[in-house]
């Protein structure tokens, strides 16, 4: 007895639950089928663009005149009729989000960046062959578009085209070898990534991503099909059965460029066969002029049948009329079906390039943004957003969304939130954007054949479907929304939480932290008198380090109370390179700290100290082991004028705020004389006041505040390398030279072994790879078979 054929849908989805329950069962084991992902991806789109240059030019050329002269408009309404859908089913789910806040932080603007993209290269085929080896599809598209108008008509152009399509039916069977290997191509790429995925981040953004997949799910399986539905004679099972591959190819790999091929199949594959018992379009909407009805004959080469009620023509070679054009020796798509497939030959890659449903995500992401920090548009502001935000959508969502982001004069840190969601709700945008590639395609090739037209009871019924569900699915979302999050904490950020790692406490260092000078006892020293720095702290087995409490990242009190940052970090290190047993932590004053230093107080200042002229001769200080960028905080819409130091010399009664003791006090004068100084008492004393339009401080401490005031960035002047500040650990002037010299060497050897580059990115930049759990997998937290 022959075995069932499993179908492809079931294929698909089995890969998927398989691929699923290997990454919760084995976490990030599932790396090592990283590789198989990276290669099936690549391997199905290996016909990919070959596959989209053959579509286009022997479709367009397969076409009539009159076609083409109803093409661009037809496709210019239907998308616009698409857009339209999406931009009210997207501001529509903004209902859903609850007046409960969430305002969570993630991490700083720094790590947030977009790839620049060049549109014009992108667009714009100035050499067909670069754009062909970059794979830039648009300008592909764009150059066979013109191709392919340019052979309509010309017989001289018809072996050329059935050369193409030769080549194209040899590219179809390369796909349908590909399709062998789709199964396991989706166990990997869902293995690997279900095995590495944390939940931490999901939870941050559960309303946005939530809100995503509902909308996703509602667009791709009720509201297009039932567009389609209600314009095009086509039954809803007929309509999803057509989309079956392409959607769920999209949504298993998350890539929408491999499921051109099963688009284009779907969308030919519901124009097979007559029709009948359908209901008519409404009056006054008629099929297209010269469309040909299901079921007509052709005219074609010598000895085939012509068209119903058309004469014979003379053949190719036979002698002409007058008035009469020569029958080309081929033959042309005339019947539905045929001008169907030659139509979403073309439509579908024209389709890849432009705008879908998939991309409209970054509206309702920029709208889920203006609420999550407490925000949220009003009318005006949300008809701006829709009018503007559309026609930025061309390129990539990246791009588009900084963009849209800085337009709306939103929190450039919003961009971090989407990166974080985007590994998860790939998969549903994909799935939509490949249904509304379909959509529009099915529709505009209905239309162009004459089988396109409203049907009305049909619009009315499905009219009446989306309300009732889609107004269901917000009630049920705000509802529940609101239930889960009306008990949650409120979301701590990012550096209040750091602490320091435990490898660096060591098991031996015992510490003691002082908040308050007055708490300080006096120092017991029981060295000989002349003996050297280091041996004063050996002598008494503890090194007394002065710090600055207020110098987030370098040195503050985190969320727990306890004394962390970068130096406080490198304070440990010191003691273990110096062998003592016991850390001091004295606090020192921004105007005193060389009295302390001087005085014995505290045997070394390490609280990211900036070397300026008066610190020469006060004391003496080691080489500097990290450079700041001098840099503004303002609020994120105004960055841009801010980078560029001549520009914002040249501006007169600029208002800048500066800590009254701040180091760089006079290179503030000086760099900027146009500008009136605003002493402040500490900078958070500018995040409280208006009068100061920016605040002058470092990059690198400015980026802190910034994650605790998310609607203000940091402009970094510009040439940056340029307006660098060193800092330097302080000793007193009367340090010996050994000791000096051995503290410049431990600098030193923390540099070569990167030492200082990890700090950097942990305290700084908010990198922590080294200190993350693993991954839950039940191989280890409920079996235990690993560790």
């Amino acid at each position: 007895m022959k075995a069932p054929r499993i179908s492809f849908t079931i294929q698909v989805f089995a890969s998927l639950l398989a691929g699923i329950l290997c990454g919760l069962f084995f976490g990030e084991a599932t790396q090592i089928l990283a590789p198989f992902g990276t290669i099936f991806i690549g391997l199905m789109q290996v016909t990919i663009i070959p596959s989209v240059v053959i579509f286009i030019i022997t479709g367009i050329g397969s076409i009539g005149h009159e076609d083409a002269k109803k093409f661009l408009v037809t496709v210019a309404a239907v998308l616009l009729l698409i857009w339209l859908l999406g931009v009210i089913s997207f501001f529509f789910m903004q209902f859903a989000f609850p007046d409960v806040q969430h305002p969570a932080l993630f991490s700083t603007t720094r790590s947030a960046g977009t790839d620049e993209i060049d549109l014009i290269d992108l667009f714009i085929p100035s050499n067909p062959f670069s754009s062909l080896a970059k794979g830039f599809l648009p300008a592909i598209v764009i150059f066979c578009i013109l191709l392919g108008f340019a052979m309509i008509g010309d017989i001289k152009n018809r072996p050329f085209i059935d050369m193409l399509q030769s080549l194209s039916a040899a590219l179809s069977r390369i796909t349908r070898w590909m399709m062998m290997i789709v199964p396991l191509g989706i166990f990997a790429l869902t293995a690997n990534t279900f095995g590495t995925l944390t939940l931490t981040q999901f939870l941050e953004i559960q309303v946005y991503l939530i809100s995503t997949i509902v909308i996703s799910l509602i667009l791709i399986l009720l509201i297009l099909p039932l567009l389609i539905y209600s314009l095009t004679p086509f039954g809803y099972r007929e309509i999803l059965s057509a989309a079956n591959k392409g959607v769920l190819m999209g949504f298993s790999t998350g890539r929408v460029f491999i499921t051109l091929p099963f688009l284009t199949e779907g969308v030919a594959s519901l124009f097979k066969g007559p029709r009948t018992g359908e209901e008519m379009p409404a009056a006054g909407v008629v099929p297209g002029e010269g469309a040909v009805r299901a079921g007509e004959e052709t005219r074609t080469r010598k000895g085939e049948a012509v068209t119903s009620g058309e004469k014979p023509g003379p053949q190719g070679g036979e002698a002409l009329g007058p008035d009469e054009e020569p029958c080309p020796p081929h033959r042309e798509a005339v019947t539905v079906e045929e001008k169907a497939k030659a139509y979403s030959g073309i439509l579908i890659p024209l389709t890849y390039t432009l705008p879908s449903l998939g991309v409209f995500i970054v509206l309702l992401f920029v709208l889920f943004t203006a609420w999550f920090y407490g925000d949220p548009f009003g009318i005006r502001e949300q008809v701006y957003l829709a009018l503007v935000g559309v026609p930025s959508l061309f390129g990539s969502a990246k791009l588009s969304l900084k963009f849209i982001l800085d337009l709306m004069r939103l929190p450039a840190d919003a961009m971090q939130l989407y990166l974080i969601s985007n590994p998860f709700h790939v998969y549903f945008t994909s799935a939509l954007t490949c249904m509304s590639m379909l959509s529009l395609s099915t529709i505009v090739t209905a239309f162009l054949t004459g089988l396109g037209g409203l049907r009305v009871r049909r619009a009315l019924i499905s009219l009446a479907i989306v309300i009732v569900v889609l107004s269901a699915a917000v009630l049920g979302l705000r509802l529940g929304f609101t239930s889960l999050l009306g008990d949650s904490p409120q979301g701590g950020e990012t550096i209040v939480h750091l602490k320091i790692p435990p490898e660096a406490r060591g098991a031996g260092i015992e510490t003691t932290i002082y908040r308050n000078y007055s708490d300080v006892p006096p120092i017991q020293d029981t060295s000989p008198a002349g003996a050297s720095l280091l041996q004063k702290i050996k002598s008494r087995d503890v090194v007394r380090v002065g710090y600055i409490p207020d110098r987030m990242p370098l040195a503050y009190f985190n969320g727990d109370g306890d004394l962390v940052g970068y130096d406080i970090h490198m304070a440990y290190d010191l003691a273990r390179s110096l062998n003592v047993s016991r850390i001091e932590f004295i606090p020192v004053d921004r105007e005193t700290f060389l009295d302390q230093v001087n005085n014995g107080s505290c045997d070394i200042v390490m609280s990211g100290v900036v070397l300026v002229t008066g610190i020469v001769d006060e004391a003496r200080f080691t080489s500097p082991y990290l450079d700041l960028h001098l840099a503004f905080v303002t609020r994120d819409d105004r960055k841009d004028e801010f980078e560029q130091w001549e520009e914002v010399a040249k501006k007169k009664d600029l208002a800048i705020g500066i800590t009254a003791r701040s180091e760089y006090y006079q290179t503030a004068s000086m760099l900027f004389p146009e500008a009136t100084l605003i002493p402040l008492e500490s900078p958070e004393q500018f995040f409280n006041q208006t009068k100061a339009e920016v605040l002058l401080t470092t990059a690198e401490v400015g980026t802190a505040m910034t994650l605790l005031h998310p609607f203000y960035d940091v402009a970094i002047l510009q040439p940056s390398d340029a307006y660098k500040i060193p800092c330097v650990y302080i000793v007193s002037k009367d340090c010996d030279d050994a000791s000096l010299m051995f503290l410049n060497y431990w600098l030193e050897m923390e540099e070569k072994y990167g030492s200082l580059d990890k700090k950097y990115r942990y305290w700084v930049l908010g990198e922590d790879k080294e200190h993350q759990p693993p991954r839950w997998s039940v191989i280890r937290d409920v079996l235990h078979w690993v560790e």
